[in-house]
């Protein structure tokens, strides 16, 4: 399949920077893509007062209105997936279609926010008292990221340089803003949208393959479970997502 034609809008995850994908982006060539910086990270330093997460999803819409000048097939991995089902849901007339990988549609529950606003402050306080050279070892060493021991140590020196390169007050506002507990739980949504969607998730990561599946069975869309890889599959199996793309992308 050609991979010219519709425009691709790549969103990035927590602590990563429109770099992260370069690699996928040299495996789909001839693409016209839009690879925006999420606020708190590279190029935002310190935002100011924490937002309301959709005010993330309102900025993108407008970057993706002003940029493109049509629909755009969406590309999210992890946060980006998070912020890219927020585009679906409410400006659909911009995102003919998506591909969204490793995606949380968010915490059910009041007293399951709590519990993660708790962790994140954790990971608030190392950043503001410790720096971001602390705050990026500790982040790295979480079991969510333990396939990556896999991959080439340069490959992982690459990641490690782009998780240096933020602004720690730039993070905590992120984790303050757009964490997992403090966006909307979309679960009651996902019946309405009529947007073609790819779920994907690696199969070495248990709890977003989970969510996953239970996401992909209330969109009625497909479901992709990439065997041997984990969490981050743009930095572990760019081929797969490429591919992915390619089939999932509404000419």
């Amino acid at each position: 399949m050609s991979t010219h034609g519709r425009p691709l809008l790549f969103l990035h995850g927590f602590t990563g920077t429109p770099r992260c994908y370069r690699e996928l982006l040299s495996r789909l060539p001839g693409v016209v893509a839009l690879v925006p910086a999420l606020r708190g990270h590279a190029g935002h330093d310190e935002p100011g007062p924490p937002e309301p997460f959709e005010q993330e999803v309102a900025r993108l819409a407008e970057c993706v209105r002003t940029e493109v000048a049509e629909r755009v097939h969406l590309v999210g991995y992890s946060l980006g997936a998070r912020l890219g089902l927020g585009l679906v849901l409410r400006r659909p007339d911009l995102i003919a279609s998506a591909t969204l990988v490793g995606l949380q549609p968010g915490l059910p529950s009041r007293a399951a926010r709590e519990r993660r606003a708790r962790q994140d402050d954790e990971w608030v306080r190392l950043l503001e008292q410790r720096g971001i050279e602390a705050f990026v070892a500790a982040w790295e060493r979480q079991p969510l990221f333990a396939s990556q021991a896999m991959l080439a140590a340069e490959v992982r020196e690459a990641q490690r340089t782009e998780r240096l390169s933020h602004h720690p007050g730039g993070l905590a506002w992120a984790l303050r803003s757009l964490g997992t507990a403090r966006m909307p739980s979309y679960w009651n949504e996902l019946p309405r949208v009529r947007t073609p969607v790819h779920l994907m998730a690696g199969q070495l990561d248990a709890k977003f393959t989970q969510l996953g599946s239970r996401a992909a069975c209330t969109l009625r869309c497909r479901m992709t479970v990439v065997q041997g890889a984990g969490h981050n599959l743009v930095l572990e199996r760019p081929d797969a997502v490429a591919s992915a793309i390619l089939q999932g992308r509404v000419a």
